[in-house]
């Protein structure tokens, strides 16, 4: 396997991102996966599974995301996506898979995508619902909540944004939105239990100081929004009728409400008129199911799903 890294200006905009890649050294290339990863983390977290899929012949690329991981041009533009950042964070996966297409435009593209980037890579396909040669979309642990609390969150994170800017930083939305992730965790060693039964991955995640950071007011703000949209069914019906999906979720995954959004979500896109949508919920799994105690039960799946598209 052949490995590169390096900011990526993206086309038709100033703006570069920081990229990796894995490409296959000795299977065969088959097909092509972007990564889009989750909420106060980054790309290099996902180079075990990068490796797997290159082991099956995938090209492999991942980026930090805005606000996160190599991608901050400064410490406090950490956790900051911009002023119109949901629409920026959806132009640059269009971006990127015009970059992707340039390099391999004869081999199948997949996006997967985990957390925050389920929403993102939602926004993206209906905001480019006209423009995509995709040949198929993962969703792991997608984000839901009730709509109340949306609600409430979108007014308190836009009353602090008037009150303190759209840069500041509030421990109140943030412990709103993570603090009561670890209550159905059998043991509670540290607050991010939530997040896989490996606890060396729990403390890999908790020593990365790319990790586990505040997100800006404003951030907030726009999160409440997308997660709205995404559990919107007119929403769904803007998902391109012929794009095969593979959703799923661990059954103890709090951000899921414990795969209760996943089952939801698998339930709209049928209702929309998606012909392909595949779900699974693996038992007592949480958050990271690629980081599960049974990764390998999940990479396999995931890989055994890509090949047959």
């Amino acid at each position: 396997m052949e490995k590169m890294s390096g900011f990526l200006t993206l086309p038709d905009s100033n703006f570069s991102l920081f990229m990796r890649r894995w490409i296959p050294k000795d299977a065969p290339v088959i097909g092509i996966v972007l990564i889009i990863h989750g909420i106060a983390e980054h790309s290099r977290r996902y180079a075990p599974f990068a490796e797997r899929l290159t082991e099956a012949g995938y090209v492999v690329y991942a980026y930090d995301q805005r606000g996160h991981g190599k991608t901050i041009q400064k410490p406090e533009d950490q956790g900051d996506i911009g002023k119109d950042g949901w629409k920026l964070l959806s132009q640059d996966v269009h971006g990127m898979i015009t970059v992707i297409q340039g390099d391999y435009a004869d081999l199948p593209l997949f996006i997967f995508s985990h957390s925050l980037g389920t929403l993102v890579t939602q926004s993206y396909l209906s905001a480019y619902r006209d423009q995509q040669e995709i040949a198929g979309v993962i969703l792991s642990g997608p984000v839901g909540e009730a709509k109340p609390r949306l609600i409430f969150g979108r007014f308190l994170s836009r009353v602090l944004t008037l009150l303190k800017g759209k840069q500041s930083k509030s421990k109140l939305l943030q412990t709103m939105s993570f603090q009561n992730f670890n209550a159905k965790c059998a043991e509670q060693r540290t607050t991010y239990d939530w997040l896989t039964r490996d606890t060396t991955i729990v403390d890999s995640y908790i020593q990365d100081e790319c990790c586990g950071h505040a997100c800006t007011t404003w951030f907030y703000h726009e999160l409440a929004v997308a997660v709205m949209m995404s559990q919107s069914q007119s929403k769904a019906e803007q998902i391109p009728k012929d794009i095969p999906v593979l959703i799923f979720s661990g059954s103890m995954d709090p951000v899921t409400q414990y795969g209760r959004v996943a089952e939801n979500l698998n339930r709209r896109y049928r209702e929309a008129g998606i012909k392909d949508v595949t779900l699974r919920i693996y038992a007592e799994g949480r958050h990271e199911s690629i980081n599960e105690i049974n990764r390998d039960e999940v990479i396999a799946d995931i890989i055994g799903w890509l090949d047959s598209k």
